[in-house]
């Protein structure tokens, strides 16, 4: 059995090949960037898909493997709660 993660690195493989190979309509290329931004940790997962020269391939083009792993390295910065001190 598949873990969360691993299924959502799947899926966002599956979308990320069909939002850069396939011929779709504006509504549809809506509803993936939609649900990438459902099930990407990194908010910043059109960057990496689009202008991120650490995940093109040696064609110069997105490489989907290296994208996704990217995307699901990311790891959001925990900042301390301070808002009593800032009360003060």
């Amino acid at each position: 059995m598949m873990s969360d993660i691993e299924d959502r690195k799947r899926e966002a493989a599956e979308l990320i090949t069909e939002l850069l190979a396939v011929e779709f309509t504006p509504r549809r290329e809506m509803k993936i960037i939609s649900r990438l931004g459902e099930i990407c940790p990194d908010p910043a997962f059109s960057t990496r898909i689009y202008h991120d020269p650490d995940t093109k391939g040696p064609d110069g083009y997105a490489c989907v493997d290296l994208v996704v792993e990217k995307i699901f390295s990311y790891k959001p910065i925990q900042l301390p709660d301070r808002s009593d001190e800032i009360l003060r």
